[in-house]
């Protein structure tokens, strides 16, 4: 064999390594709906006119030889599991019956499977006061939220300088209609509100796959308790509402009784982290039930890199999310088109977990727009918290308007508006503070050198430049010192900033150089004094600059 053959083959093995390990990253243990849930859940979707008795329904049922499976009553349709066997059910029944008075219309239950999600098991307050400037983000002692190597979606988002305007209220509930979730856990204890079960009808909506409690903590983790990470609205409630099975699996009737249910129930936000590709009427009209009563639903776009509308998702009246990546760009399974609303992080994104013995002790890595609709949810019950008064509308329209723009300018089939920004969006209507807090200070000679202003030493410098910076960096105030003695910088929004003293030609400082500040509204800072001296020719001067924080 020739040195040329081998190389060559060498080549082809290594390109083939390459994209079998790209591959493993982007598609892992993916969750489907299986043929024997098919078959075990088949039933049909009547729907009645309104106003029908439940002594006309039970008539029908009883001529169509149908027992009542459920009954979601807003909607006036009857789930019904056909009683005779070996029938061509559709056909017969719609044929028989679709002349009678009360009945709308008669159609399959559909199925729907919560967006196939990729487990990965290894990874590389309250309102803050009046500033549309947050002074200093907020930091909490979550130890994975504080870890970069597993969560990075909140800094992408800048969610602590958002949570300077609020972190959540308990009386905003957001629903979790999934897979159920775990009451028990610890980053979710007092959370979680009493919900329902819709896969085995009772009153325990206890998560049998997962994925409902890792959607449940990306919305709501408790923050500062000193564990695992923190969810965009720590603060807000979750309903939860099961209708998918242990194997992610559920049924279009159950989504839609589960919608109701949530709306029922006080819920003002709706997460829908599932779906098919089968638009079902029972769900839009669970769908239009909920916008109805001003509930904004939030959904899911698809894991399957394809254009084709994925339901609910494309409904007009939910918000479509697709999911990106740490570098901002869409993840290559997330779906897209013209229907995206919105984008959020969905690629290994790490948060709570129904196994609590798990390898990361109830904590998950998981990928798919099943993650990113929940960042978006999470961010619309901080603005709820915010201002209670919004609307569903104006939740929409604040978190379409204030999203970073991404891919090609304007709205885009990847990204829709953009990527969702928590601190643009908390700050678009906050109340505008005064611009009137004061930073200043006093220049001397330190003849002694020794830091302290004594009363034989006389005001006033050479040489000196300060310069006011705000919390990102931007240079806010400027003052040239040249035989001045005092420096005063105004005009200043609430918020943090550093002043730092740049020496110029001989000139060198005697005291600190820099002073962190927290400025409040109308606040005046008049201490910020710094002192100078002169070097000599052939004349070294050492001084460590301590920083200090001076605030109210």
């Amino acid at each position: 064999m020739t040195y040329a053959t081998i190389s060559w083959k060498r080549t082809v093995l290594v390109l083939i390594l390459t994209l079998s390990i790209w591959w493993s990253l982007q598609w892992v243990a993916p969750v489907y709906a299986g043929e024997k849930d098919n078959a075990e859940t088949h039933t049909l979707l009547v729907n009645f006119a309104p106003g029908t008795t439940v002594a006309e329904r039970d008539a029908v049922l009883a001529r169509m030889d149908a027992e009542l499976v459920q009954w979601i009553e807003p909607l006036y349709t009857a789930e019904v599991r056909m009683l005779t066997p070996g029938t061509n059910l559709l056909a017969n029944t719609m044929a028989s019956f679709l002349h009678e008075q009360q009945v709308v219309s008669i159609e399959p239950n559909g199925y729907v499977s919560g967006v196939p999600v990729e487990l990965i098991t290894s990874t590389p307050g309250e309102a803050g006061g009046r500033s549309t400037i947050p002074p200093t983000p907020i930091q909490v002692n979550d130890p994975d939220f504080n870890d970069p190597q597993r969560v990075y979606a909140p800094r992408m988002l800048q969610l602590s300088h958002a949570w300077q305007y609020t972190m959540g209220t308990p009386s905003t509930i957001v629903a979790v209609v999934d897979s159920g979730v775990n009451p028990a856990h610890p980053d979710l204890l007092g959370r979680i509100l009493d919900g329902y079960d819709f896969v085995n009808d009772d009153e325990e909506a206890l998560d049998d796959h997962g994925h409902g409690t890792h959607i449940a903590g990306l919305i709501a983790a408790t923050a500062n308790n000193g564990i695992g990470s923190a969810g965009l609205c720590p603060l807000c409630s979750i309903l939860p509402v099961k209708v998918l099975n242990a194997s992610n699996v559920g049924t279009w009737s159950d989504v839609a009784a589960g919608i109701v249910y949530a709306v029922d129930h006080g819920a003002q936000i709706i997460n829908l982290s599932l779906g098919g590709t089968s638009n079902a009427p029972v769900v839009q009209a669970a769908v239009a039930y909920a916008t109805q009563h001003n509930v904004l639903i939030v959904a899911a776009a698809g894991n399957s890199r394809s254009d084709t509308h994925f339901y609910p998702a494309a409904l007009e009246d939910v918000i479509a999310v697709s999911a990106t990546r740490q570098d901002d760009t869409r993840w290559s399974l997330s779906n897209y088109g013209s229907w995206i609303d919105v984008a959020a992080p969905g690629f290994t994104i790490y948060s709570t977990y129904h196994d609590l013995n798990n390898y990361y002790g109830g904590y998950i890595f998981m990928s798919g727009t099943s993650m990113a609709a929940p960042h978006v949810a999470g961010l619309a019950g901080l603005l709820l918290s915010q201002n209670p008064e919004r609307t569903a509308a104006d939740l929409r329209r604040i978190l379409v308007e204030t999203a970073d723009d991404l891919g090609e300018p304007g709205a885009d089939i990847d990204f829709g508006a953009g990527r969702i920004n928590a601190k643009r969006a908390l700050m678009l209507e906050a109340p505008q503070p005064e611009k009137d807090a004061v930073l200043s200070g006093t220049v001397w000679q330190d003849e002694n050198e020794n830091g302290t202003w004594d009363a034989t030493e006389a005001a006033g410098g050479l040489n000196l430049t300060i310069m006011v910076f705000d919390y990102e960096n931007n240079v806010v105030g400027q003052v040239s010192i040249d035989g001045d003695s005092e420096w005063r910088v105004e005009g200043l929004y609430p918020g943090h900033y550093t002043v730092e003293a740049q020496p110029n030609g001989r000139t060198v400082l005697t005291t600190r150089q820099k002073y962190a500040i927290v400025l409040f509204e109308s606040q005046k800072i008049e201490s910020l004094n710094f002192g100078i001296t002169e070097l000599e020719e052939n004349t070294a001067f050492n001084h460590v600059y301590m920083p200090i924080v001076v605030s109210n």
